[in-house]
């Protein structure tokens, strides 16, 4: 355990550091992953790994294609995710693991739960980064008649979609087999008694109906804007076009940062009641 808690440290120091010289995080952001790590590290050896995987493969995908994504005003805040976009991807599992960590008849649902919502985070993330470079204009979720412009939530495409599946599944695959690892070194997840191959498929189900409904909620709940110049939608309150633009629809304090949340709070307590009745 010791040299886990050491490993942790040593990856979570150049993590920051990495992510503070390519501006993946800003300075509250990079504070923020700093917390959250530390949580994992100190309740969940598993988690973390999960955690990692999440935030080194989204960050890649973020940088991929950068200048296109931002002529369309689909790219992520040149000065790297705040802290807000870190806590509200992020929180939910470690918040998870940090309470279920003392309570032995909890750690089977808290292992679900953390896996599940890093897999939907990591799926939303790559499903948004990849669905950016898509060819085809996206779609509305809720309505897939009606098109709308790239980087506006609750826009799909079958690139986006393909994304999600293969972000929850590069969760899903390492979540088995630290599950695995896990009964044979006594780790926090040793007593999960599903068997690895079923814990993997339910995380990859899970990660992936996460991003779902999190693109039904951006759909019908997040604050939209209309471009007085454009007339295009968009989820900002300055056009890519350098246009004021005016909210039109939903709920002008959901943001694409409060959807994520709701989305991962609900999924958490999905995985939660699933585990408790396997």
């Amino acid at each position: 355990m010791t040299a886990q808690i050491a490993l942790g440290l040593l990856l979570t120091a150049v993590t920051a550091f990495l992510a503070k010289k390519y501006k993946a995080l800003s300075s509250s952001g990079i504070a923020a992953a700093v917390l959250l790590a530390l949580v994992l590290i100190a309740t969940s050896w598993e988690g973390f790994v999960l955690m990692f995987l999440f935030f080194s493969s989204s960050s890649a995908f973020t940088r991929i294609g950068y200048r296109k994504k931002k002529e369309r005003g689909a790219s992520e805040r040149e000065g790297g995710r705040s802290l807000s976009q870190v806590l509200c991807s992020g929180g939910v599992p470690a918040v998870v693991s940090g309470l279920c960590y003392t309570v032995n008849g909890l750690r089977e649902a808290a292992a679900l739960a953390v896996a599940s919502t890093i897999a939907f985070s990591n799926a939303d993330t790559w499903a948004s980064e990849l669905g950016s470079l898509s060819s085809v204009e996206p779609r509305l979720i809720t309505n897939l008649r009606r098109k709308v412009p790239h980087g506006v939530s609750g826009g799909v495409t079958l690139l986006g979609e393909l994304g999600a599946v293969m972000g929850s599944a590069f969760i899903a695959v390492p979540a088995s087999l630290l599950l695995a690892l896990a009964r044979n070194y006594g780790w926090s997840w040793a007593s999960v008694r599903i068997d690895p191959f079923s814990f993997g498929a339910l995380v990859l189900l899970l990660g992936w109906g996460g991003e779902i409904l999190d693109s039904v909620l951006g759909a019908v709940a997040q604050i939209k804007y209309l471009c007085p110049k454009c007339g295009a939608f968009s989820d900002k309150s300055i056009h890519v076009c350098g246009s004021k633009t005016r909210a039109v629809l939903g709920l002008p304090f959901i943001k694409n940062e409060t959807v994520n949340l709701m989305s991962e709070a609900a999924l958490a307590l999905l995985a939660t009641v699933i585990s408790l009745h396997l």
